[in-house]
């Protein structure tokens, strides 16, 4: 069904717009966070690219190469912080959940061969609504799905072999005078990355297909697609834009890094800065809510590094906050794996900002 209500009413309309005429028509755009890729916002020089040292941090061991035939299962809450000013359209959302699973998979290779690699899912799902000048729609619930297969640490570190991903985002348009409307648009990105043959193995190009879900006039569901060809021609460490979060884990916190993704909006690669050093810190479970450890409360504060990190995106927009558990200095004891504690994610144009916080924690043996 096609809703569209004019006049300062709230509306929603599935059919019209491209996700890029949503981010040139907008001005309460509070809901395109889902629509990006996730942490693309920003510009900020850093680091130089070189390849970067990867370690398999999110093993008890992190001496071994070893793949654990066991899951990693983590939660967490993500919230919402409304900002201190606030215009004619605000939204306000209820706390959601962000589910991230790690596990080694048998995967078939184009060559024929075969071999173990990493798969990565995660899913944010959040409900939410928006007010215009003192109206409020109607509760909307979107969704990010993600998918991602790439090499351990024993083969091609960490370099990605194919990712998918999936988005219902609501995000509202302003029109021409006074009216308000809202559309969902529904994506698919599937991305396969091309190879130059065995041992170098580099990284070629990469093959994306956008597929954007709608309904038509008679509220037919329809599927749009199209299919680019990225060349691929970073001179340092490439990881998928879904990986980007995880492999932050296996770096070495004491300096600044730069690597590389691709900005699914523009289909570039674009560089991914620190701002500078992590700097050493303390994350401190909340008491009223906490952080479960293997079905264990944790008692006690956790050692941490703090980065910032920017992407290097003609889009301007704000920096993102992370917090990762430190290595131990027993390499074999690793407890907290370098998980990723709390990710501070301002929406742009100063519409709030989300907030991740690990509350549980499964890790493989």
């Amino acid at each position: 069904m096609n809703y569209f209500y004019k006049r300062k009413k709230l509306c929603y309309n599935t059919l019209e717009f491209t996700v890029s005429e949503i981010i040139m028509k907008k001005k309460c755009v509070a809901g395109l966070i889902l629509l990006l890729p996730l942490g693309l916002l920003a510009a900020c020089g850093g680091g130089g690219p070189t390849t970067l040292s990867i370690s398999p941090n999110w093993y008890a061991n992190t001496t071994t190469s070893l793949t654990s035939y066991s899951k990693e299962e983590l939660t967490y809450d993500v919230t919402f912080q409304p900002p201190q000013v606030e215009g004619d359209c605000t939204v306000t959302y209820e706390t959601g959940t962000y589910k991230t699973t790690l596990e080694t998979v048998s995967y078939d290779f184009k060559d024929g061969s075969s071999g173990r690699v990493y798969l990565y899912t995660t899913r944010l799902d959040i409900s939410g609504q928006y007010t215009y000048k003192g109206t409020a729609g109607e509760t909307f619930t979107d969704f990010v799905a993600s998918e991602v297969y790439f090499h351990t640490t024993e083969r091609n570190v960490l370099v990605p072999i194919e990712s998918k991903k999936e988005i219902v985002s609501t995000s509202p348009v302003q029109n021409p005078g006074d009216d308000m409307f809202f559309s969902k648009v529904h994506y698919k990105y599937d991305v396969v990355y091309n190879t130059a043959d065995a041992p170098n193995e580099t990284l070629q190009s990469a093959e994306i297909t956008t597929t954007r879900i709608y309904r038509n006039e008679e509220d037919k569901e329809e599927e749009a697609a199209e299919t680019e060809t990225v060349k691929i021609k970073s001179k340092g460490s490439f990881f998928d834009n879904e990986e980007v979060l995880f492999a932050m884990r296996g770096l070495d916190m004491s300096a600044a890094a730069k690597f590389y993704t691709i900005d699914l909006r523009t289909y570039d690669v674009t560089g991914v800065t620190f701002s500078g050093a992590p700097e050493k810190t303390v994350f401190t479970p909340a008491k009223d809510n906490p952080l479960t450890v293997d079905g264990t409360a944790v008692a006690g504060d956790i050692q941490a590094y703090t980065l910032h990190f920017y992407y290097d995106s003609d889009h301007s927009g704000p920096a993102r906050t992370a917090v990762y558990a430190a290595k131990l200095d027993d390499s074999r004891n690793n407890t907290y794996r370098n998980v990723l504690l709390q990710l501070e994610d301002p929406i742009p144009y100063g519409y709030g900002t989300f907030y991740y916080t690990l509350r549980s924690a499964t890790f493989a043996k």
